[in-house]
């Protein structure tokens, strides 16, 4: 099967990730995901801290009200917050930001 929805996706055994015509990865979904992590952001007032994350980091996602940063360090997601009060901490990544880190290494 060939798709372009990493939810499809991550219903496959095995997956196969091309970019530029070149594969750039391949395995289980698990061997993947294993020990990928991202960065997750909860804060009080999550659109300002949204705004300001999004500024400085180019693959920002709102999760509910939780902001997951992916490819990026704690330390560096503290320092963008600057003055803004939220508790930053790091959880395993998904497909779809494992996805978005690939495509920059590429």
């Amino acid at each position: 099967m060939t798709t372009h929805h990493m939810s499809e996706a991550e219903q496959c055994d095995r997956v196969m990730v091309l970019m530029s015509g070149r594969v750039v990865v391949s395995g289980t979904m698990a061997s993947l995901l294993d020990g990928e992590e991202t960065v997750v952001v909860a804060a009080d007032d999550w659109s300002d801290a949204f705004a300001r994350l999004d500024t400085v980091f180019s693959a920002v996602a709102l999760a509910g009200r939780a902001i997951r940063v992916p490819d990026a360090t704690v330390a560096a997601v503290r320092a963008a917050l600057g003055d803004i009060p939220a508790e930053v901490c790091v959880a395993p990544a998904s497909f779809d930001e494992v996805f978005v880190t690939l495509g920059r290494s590429t």
